[in-house]
């Protein structure tokens, strides 16, 4: 008979036989009596060495089929399940501190259900409300990882309101419009058979902190006979095992609700179970959230009380980005990181080997939304367009249109996409650099990216045949260097493109340059017997001109630049510096033999400018090195072309020279960048 029961077990989740002896149909049960079965099985569990081996739970269930309380039994997974004869159902559930039996399964991920992932595979909108529940029902055997949650939480710069609960039934049955309904607690789950012995129906039992007693049985009576609640069998204060009420799917379905585009995390055995009804019972859960856009998370089986915190407390700090260890028990990225959404955490998970329990247990996921939760803005990246002072930010940032600051000061968004947002920037003053902040409607502020600003002063001069032209230019730089993740994990990188070309012009209302021009050119040379002898004298002249955007016209500063590979140096592939016309006097004279000398005298305008690049092949030699600390390297740079201007000059020379100190920027990245909780400020070194 044995041998028999075994190989059922074996072929199905539940056993569905004819127990031995069982009640009238007209009999019924009085709580006291229940309450008498109830702790009869629990003595017998206890006497079966506490249903730890399988040997161990199939004799048990041939005990129960001998019960005449009950019409049904049969394995729930791993666990065990009973039906009384008015149809109460009652698990045995069985969870471990720590892993025992060792073993791996595949790595675990997200399950697609009744939608279509979009083609980027990246979120769509944050959840719309802010209030996130946290419910403990584990006892003191355990320790409460709502507690190491909210410490997450609080450490983020979110507005989320989040609250622990014990996970009673009356605070359960409250629960409405969450964006994170969070429950650590048991769990037990199968396919229970209907009284027509044909079907059955999926039940979902999470444990609550309320005992079985003689009161609980008068006031949850309506709740157990709808299979909205269920007696439970498991560890709450200690080792001994003790007897809880559940609430069911059921329940769920008949009481609560969640907010739109919401997170469900049922930190629990058994609470993502891989078969049809377990897929529908998650379909009905999830479709209680308004919109009916949930992501669910649970576990494929039992699971235990190390492993389950430490994943879910991995999830909600990558989530959040608050590079916290939470209780102790996940690694603090180094260096620190962002927050990203579930998709990638979830392969950062994976990666870890956080996703699974050694019994085989694996958590997953499955959403509703057509695309991945986020629970917080990120930004990624940035780029100035200086023609227009327009900031354009990549990353992830929702639906909803919220709000764009640069140093406590609103930058004017002109359009605003899941994936990048565009504003307008003051050109210079408050609001122009330093920390950029993205905040959903919610209020939630994502990662400070800093936008850096480097004030280059270059002492250049030219020397056209003698007449000198120099000053001191400013070139004001703004820029996104800070190093950045497109993924968890990975080695961060300072932006820049495979082509290395992105770049543009200079800062428009940050840059000008001064000037002096003065000199005189001097030339004598025999041409045919001929002497000639030519002067051109500059009258001195200083001045300021202002930087302009090509096609500059009159007096000014013109220069564009790229960046380099990882934007570690920045070529200044383009500068012009021109300033209003001078005076020029001309003298020009021939004497040749036999003849009274010639003299030509006149004034004329003068016009010159420093120009780079002098050649066509020295067009990238204007580079700034940038250091790790973001400092701009000394340099210099020299250089030198043939410049013919009279009739004499057939070596004439054309000489640029530029030098430049270090150059210290402002709003420089530093180690807590990628942190939601950091402030850059300028770097001493």
């Amino acid at each position: 008979m044995v041998v028999v029961l075994i190989g059922a077990l074996i072929r199905c989740d539940t056993l569905n036989v004819d127990p031995g002896a069982i009640l009238d149909d007209d009999e019924t049960i009085t709580d006291d009596e229940r309450l008498a079965v109830l702790e009869a099985c629990h003595e017998k569990a206890m006497e079966l060495n506490n249903l730890k081996e399988e040997e161990d739970k199939i004799e048990f269930l041939v005990w129960l089929y001998g019960q005449p309380e009950f019409s049904d039994a049969g394995f729930a997974g791993a666990d065990l399940f009973a039906v009384f004869k008015d149809e109460r159902i009652a698990f045995f559930v069985n969870t471990p501190l720590t892993d025992e039996t060792g073993g791996r399964l595949p790595s675990g991920g997200r399950v697609i259900t009744n939608t279509e992932s979009s083609s980027a595979g990246r979120t769509e909108d944050l959840p719309k409300d802010k209030k996130v529940s946290l419910f403990n029902g584990m006892g003191k055997y355990f320790d409460d990882n709502t507690l190491a949650i909210q410490t997450i939480f609080t450490a983020s710069k979110t507005k989320y309101q989040v609250e622990r609960k014990a996970a009673s039934i009356q605070n359960l049955k409250a629960v409405s419009g969450d964006a994170v309904f969070y429950i650590f607690t048991h769990g037990g789950g199968g396919a229970i058979p209907l009284p027509n012995k044909k079907d059955s129906l999926y039940i979902m039992s999470l444990w609550t902190t309320d005992a079985v007693d003689r009161a609980g049985e008068g006031a949850y009576k309506d709740y157990l006979l709808k299979k909205e609640v269920a007696y439970m069998r498991s560890t709450y204060d200690s080792e001994v095992p003790v007897w809880h009420y559940g609430i069911t799917s059921e329940f769920i379905k008949a009481h609560m609700s969640f907010g739109e585009n919401c997170i469900i995390y049922v930190d629990a055995c058994n609470s993502f179970r891989e078969n049809q009804a377990a897929e529908d019972y998650r379909a009905v859960v999830m479709g209680k959230a308004v919109g009916g856009g949930a992501t669910y998370v649970g576990w494929t089986m039992e699971t235990n009380a190390l492993f389950a915190p430490r994943a879910s407390q991995f999830i909600f700090d990558r989530l959040l980005g608050t590079n916290s260890t939470g209780s102790g028990v996940i690694p603090k990225e180094n260096p620190i990181q962002r927050p990203f959404d579930l998709a990638p955490i979830f392969e950062d998970l994976t990666r870890n080997g956080f996703d699974k329990c050694a019994n085989g247990a694996t958590l997953s996921y499955t959403t509703l939304n057509p695309d991945e939760i986020l629970l917080t803005p990120t930004i990624e990246s940035m780029e100035v367009d200086e023609y227009t002072s327009t900031l354009y930010l990549h990353g992830l940032f929702g639906h909803h249109e919220g709000l764009v600051s640069i140093n406590g000061t609103s930058a004017g968004v002109t359009s605003w996409s899941p994936n990048f947002i565009s504003c307008i920037i003051p050109q210079t003053g408050s609001g122009s650099v330093g920390d950029v902040i993205v905040e959903s409607p919610q209020g939630h502020k994502s990662n400070p990216v800093p936008l850096t600003e480097w004030l280059i002063k270059v002492n250049y001069s030219s020397d056209d045949n003698h007449v000198k032209m120099e000053g001191v230019c400013t070139l004001r730089l703004r820029g996104d260097v800070h190093p950045t993740r497109t993924k968890p994990h990975e080695t961060p990188k300072r932006p820049g493109d495979p082509d290395y070309a992105l770049g543009g012009p200079f800062n428009m209302k940050g840059s000008s340059a001064t000037y002096t021009i003065s000199g005189q050119k001097f030339e004598t040379c025999t041409l045919d017997g001929c002497v000639n002898k030519f002067t051109e004298t500059i009258t001195p002249k200083s001045g300021r001109v202002d930087f302009a955007i090509p096609p500059a016209v009159g007096p000014s500063v013109v220069a564009s630049y790229v960046w380099g590979p990882e934007r570690k140096y920045i070529i200044i592939d383009a500068i012009a510096i021109s300033h209003p016309d001078t005076e020029s006097s001309y003298v020009a004279s021939l004497k040749c033999p036999n003849e009274a000398e010639r003299v030509s005298e006149f004034d004329s305008p003068f016009g010159s400018a420093f120009v780079h690049p002098i050649t066509a092949e020295s067009n990238a030699d204007f580079k700034l090195e940038i250091a790790e600390n973001y400092n701009i390297r000394p340099g210099s740079l020299t250089k030198s072309r043939a410049k013919p201007w009279s009739l004499c000059n057939g070596n004439g020379k054309y000489t640029i020279v530029a030098q430049w100190q270090v150059v210290t920027p402002n709003f420089a990245p530093t180690s807590e960048t990628p942190a939601r909780k950091a402030v850059s400020t300028p770097t001493d070194d």
